[in-house]
């Protein structure tokens, strides 16, 4: 296990990252709602379906009649997170655990993730992403560690069993060293994975952060992103060296990050600029 000390540890980077605001653009990615907005502006390729229900009373069957994906509006690596797909009338199959449940079934696990997870009772849905050749097979997820411009190692994880396989962004393969998440050499990339590089490049680029983890779900037809994360889960469990390799790419894109704005260069979005106002004057509203 990696040694939470001095950089360059990408460890010690990401602990600091819970507790800094360094950045501005941390706050829309700190709630499900702000981090849709912050997509739509960015032209990212997402779910059509996204919808807050509110607190899991008021979740419905009609808001399952389709693959669907529930998550907490505030909560991240996937704490809280159900994919059910209908089954039969009034059953659906959670393909997190492989289990079928009823609906009364389905409002009772997400409360047991409320207290587990510490989560607040809010809720949406949005399209859940199901394999064409086996529809109660959840799709494999294909996480990529961007740092500003630079796009670093990725990889991908297969839900059930869990399995995971770590590459290097030229698609050599690289070993994370994590001991805990059994690593399986027979995970082939996906079909359209230098579309998937190259839309993670082109979202990281244009927000101004050091580092940020894009998520993405595999489908053979098209690119979709799932999610946007400010803390790559499992960091504190990198082998020694990929610590440091990660560590370095951050440490370089921080520097970067620091000259670019001594000498002037200014990679604002006016629109993305706008969202960040609207969600400071809302903070100022609840404190107040």
């Amino acid at each position: 296990m990696a040694v939470i000390g001095p950089p360059p540890s990408f460890s010690h980077e990401i602990s600091r990252a819970r507790r800094r605001r360094d950045y501005p653009i941390v706050a829309p990615m700190l709630e499900k709602v702000s981090t849709r907005r912050l997509l739509e502006l960015l032209e990212a390729p997402i779910p059509e379906r996204f919808e807050v229900i509110g607190p899991r009373k008021a979740l419905r069957a009609a808001h399952l009649s389709e693959p669907t994906v529930i998550k907490p509006v505030r909560g991240s690596n996937n704490r809280g997170v159900l994919c059910l797909v209908p089954i039969s009338s009034g059953r659906w199959r959670d393909l997190t655990r492989g289990d079928d449940l009823t609906l009364s079934a389905v409002r009772d696990r997400m409360a047991s993730e409320t207290l587990l997870w510490e989560l607040d009772d809010e809720w949406m849905v949005e399209d859940l992403i199901v394999n064409p050749r086996d529809p109660l097979s959840p799709v494999r997820d294909i996480k990529v560690m961007t740092f500003g411009p630079v796009v670093g190692p990725w990889f991908i994880r297969r839900l059930r069993p869990a399995r995971f396989r770590w590459f290097e962004a030229d698609g050599r393969p690289f070993d994370a060293g994590i001991a805990r998440q059994t690593p399986d050499p027979t995970l082939e990339p996906p079909v359209l994975i230098d579309e998937i590089l190259a839309t993670a490049q082109r979202i990281s680029s244009r927000l101004r952060i050091p580092h940020l983890r894009i998520d993405f779900l595999e489908s053979d037809d098209r690119v979709i992103v799932g999610e946007l994360s400010l803390y790559s889960g499992w960091a504190h469990q990198l082998g020694d060296d990929a610590d440091t390799r990660l560590g370095e790419l951050y440490e370089e894109s921080e520097s970067r990050m620091i000259r670019e704005r001594e000498e002037g260069a200014d990679h604002g979005d006016p629109r993305i600029d706008e969202l960040l106002g609207e969600l400071r004057a809302s903070d100022q509203e609840v404190s107040s």
